[in-house]
Formats: structure tokens, sequence, C-alpha cells
């Protein structure tokens, strides 16, 4: 099914192979949601399909197939193709180029590009620019209309946990830039195990803010738990 998925360009749509002309955007009657009339290659979706694939090959390798291979392949080419100048990629299901970058890396990273890669070194660089003093990320919900990075008021849980996670995969576990941010997202963590309610970070088509409750909890985990692991790689 997801082998199906996988578009011309490499990358992956969100439920539906993406077969129409995107001259079909011209007759979006919606108000508010763009890119609506044909599904769209994702930074995010191709990085989460390069994760499964990697996941695959190395717990259950008699299942990765020769076809697996060379669409993961097409996938890295359609990512590297698609990063930005600045060193950034813009995701459009989360915020907005934290959350890119975060899919983005981890999928490049487990499909075997090397951390020094050019491509998330200057991810990387992209990230600490916009690191708040307190150590963690907030990026504004009107970076999604605005299509650049506009700096939130306040750091927010799941944007330093996604901001950690792609500083990881290059290679910054022992920076003291990356100790700061992963001390700031533990001491925004509650008695009883939770961490407090987050302005939405959730993305649907450029437009519409959605709040995913379990953002603030999973990624997180997810952030700290890799954390452990790139400390305990000698």
């Amino acid at each position: 099914f997801m082998l199906m998925l996988q578009g011309d360009d490499g990358g992956w749509t969100s439920v539906d192979k993406a077969i129409g002309s995107p001259k079909l955007e011209w007759f979006n009657a919606a108000n508010v949601f763009v890119d609506i009339m044909v599904d769209h290659a994702y930074v995010e979706c191709t990085g989460s399909i390069l994760q499964c694939f990697a996941t695959i090959k190395k717990m259950r390798p008699h299942m990765y197939t020769p076809k697996m291979k060379k669409a993961g392949e097409r996938g890295v080419a359609y990512l590297l193709n698609s990063q930005y100048s600045d060193g950034s990629w813009e995701a459009l299901w989360g915020l907005c180029f934290t959350y890119g970058i975060c899919f983005v890396t981890e999928g490049l990273k487990m499909s075997g590009i090397s951390k020094d890669h050019e491509a998330i070194q200057k991810a990387c660089s992209y990230l600490w620019a916009f690191q708040k003093e307190d150590g963690g990320w907030g990026e504004a919900q009107e970076s999604a209309l605005a299509r650049k990075y506009i700096q939130a008021e306040k750091s927010v849980v799941e944007q330093t946990a996604w901001a950690i996670i792609a500083l990881l995969n290059g290679g910054y576990a022992k920076d003291v830039r990356l100790i700061k941010a992963v001390n700031w997202l533990i001491d925004q963590q509650q008695v009883d195990g939770d961490w407090p309610l987050q302005p939405m970070s959730g993305l649907f088509y450029k437009t519409v803010m959605i709040h995913y409750r379990n953002y603030k909890r999973y990624f997180p985990v997810l952030a700290l738990q890799k954390y452990q692991e790139c400390l305990s790689v000698k």
C-alpha cells in the first residue's frame, strides 16, 4: 500500500496517490484550505515512510524487498531536492519548520544518510538560529500563513522536542545548547508526569490549527529516549 502511494517525484502523499494536475487547484472553492483538490507529496509523510522502511530493514530483513530499497532511494532524493536554501523543510501537518525538519532528518538518518551530510547540518544550523534564551523552541502559528519561521512568545514543549530530535540526528547530543534544551523540556514536566497544556501545533492544509492532545506527551518522551540512546552510543 505504501509503495503504491509514492508519487512520480519520489515523495509520499497523505491519503491518495497524486494523479491529478496541480492546475486543478485553480478550482479550489474553499475559503480556507490550500492545496486540497489533489493530494501532494509532503516532506513529513515521506520522512515517516523512510523511517518505516528502515525499521523493516533492521527488524524484519526478510520483509525488506528490492522495491522498498528503490522506493527509499527515490524518497531520499525527493527530500534532498525539497530542502529550502536556508536549510529548512516546510511541513503541512504540523508547525511548520520544526515539524518538517524533525521528520525529514529522522527519515534521512535512518536511511543511512550521515549526520555530517550537508543537508542535515544546514537544517541543524537553521534550528540553532531560532533557539530561545531558555533553551527551548517556539514557532508561532502565524508561520503557517507567512511561510517562514515566526518566533512565538514562549517556548513550546512539542516544538522543542522536534528540534531536539532533529539536532540529535545532526550529532549534537553533547552540545551544551542541546543539553540546555533537554533540561528545559524536563523542567516543564509536571509532578503527575504530564506536561502542561500547550498552544496548538497541529496544522491542516496550511491554514487551520488543530490541537492534538498527545503531542505534548508523545514527542517529549520520544526526544528524551533518543537523547539517552545517543549518549549511550560510543
